[in-house]
């Protein structure tokens, strides 16, 4: 073998031994990178959601391993859960994981408009990484026109309108009480007018002294509007009620037991 070809094979050899490890370590480097903790971008980073209802916070993180994942409060910085232990009183927040999804939740139930705001989705690295998911919570208006206080003659024809605006999603059922007492049939009666806006209509016929007090409208789900009628003569004065308390009409068991049933089971379900 020649002088040149031995140089040239020893060569080789040389740069095969010092491009080697470099190779080696290139890949475990890449390696490393790889399986490292890591957040899915595509899961939404915002959320809206209206009140009353029950909010799901989505988290996905890739090669966890036995990292610790935490949801923790951004306004006030409070660790709400560390996996699936939860570290505050309010029993609405419930941490949910799914191991074959990469998938970590944050269930809120019941949301009011004090949980808007943003929520940080935490890995327990060295340094920490996170991702910050946005709440939003849509509070819808319940009013009853002409309300707080309805004045009108006895014996003249009342209706009373209540309208429930700016909903994501449209109450299922509306119930009206008088004075505290379930009124009868009107716990089903609910009209959609637009994909936010409903409205209920309680007919009240002809009004007597003894139908004066306080009228609520409550959607399922979001607060009451409640208006005071009060009850004028025809010469405009104001009637005292006399003779004893007088209800519109007393709801029957059947009514209070369907409605109580249709309460029970829309509340499993916020579960």
């Amino acid at each position: 073998m020649s002088k040149k070809k031995v140089l040239q094979m020893a060569t080789l050899v040389v740069l095969m031994t010092l491009l080697g490890p470099s190779k080696s370590l290139l890949d475990y480097n890449h390696k490393a990178e790889d399986e490292q903790p890591k957040f899915d971008d595509h899961v939404p980073a915002n959320l809206t959601v209206q009140q009353g209802d029950t909010a799901y916070l989505g988290c996905r993180i890739f090669n966890v391993g036995n990292q610790s994942v935490s949801w923790v409060r951004g306004r006030d910085s409070h660790i709400i859960t560390v996996d699936q232990e939860t570290f505050i009183s309010d029993g609405r927040f419930v941490s949910l994981k799914k191991s074959k999804e990469s998938l970590w939740t944050l269930k809120i139930k019941y949301v009011s408009a004090r949980d808007a705001g943003k929520y940080e989705c935490q890995v327990s690295t060295v340094p920490k990484i996170s991702r910050w998911i946005d709440l939003v919570v849509v509070v819808p208006k319940v009013r009853i026109f002409g309300g707080p206080d309805i004045y009108v003659r006895e014996g003249s024809s009342l209706q009373l309108e209540c309208v429930i605006s700016q909903t994501i999603v449209s109450p299922k059922f509306v119930v009206w009480e008088y004075n505290g007492e379930l009124v009868p049939g009107s716990s089903f009666i609910k009209v959609q007018d637009s994909p936010s806006t409903s409205s209920s209509t309680l007919s009240v016929g002809r009004v007597t002294r003894y139908q004066a007090g306080n009228y609520s409208c409550h959607p399922d789900n979001l607060h009451p509007a409640t208006i005071t009628l009060h009850v004028l003569s025809k010469d405009g004065e104001h009637l005292p009620i006399t003779g004893g308390f007088k209800r519109i009409s007393a709801p029957s068991h059947e009514s209070q037991l369907l409605f109580f049933i249709l309460v029970s089971l829309l509340s499993s379900s916020q579960s």
